[in-house]
């Protein structure tokens, strides 16, 4: 909104256990089957998780996401001080 990309933003928040799309069953069924893992890095959850027969793991790795803060350093001030 500030940068002028958008006219209108909607947040939309659900209410905890009033969810029950396809979505929050198959995230339920996936933080089971990780819990039950003896999984000690990034690389052994990506191995359990892609167990699953309706899942296929696609690895997302630090290199994949944008440097927001160079982007948005650009249009903002930084704050001088930690007050509000």
């Amino acid at each position: 909104l500030e940068m002028g990309f958008f006219e209108k933003i909607n947040l939309i928040f659900l209410v905890k256990g009033h969810t029950k799309n396809v979505c929050d069953r198959m995230f339920n069924s996936l933080k089971v089957m990780y819990q039950r893992s003896n999984i000690w890095n990034y690389t052994e959850l990506l191995e359990v998780l892609d167990k699953h027969d309706d899942v296929k793991v696609d690895p997302v790795w630090a290199e994949d996401f944008h440097d927001w803060e160079s982007c948005l350093n650009q249009h903002y001030k930084k704050k001088l001080d930690k007050t509000i």
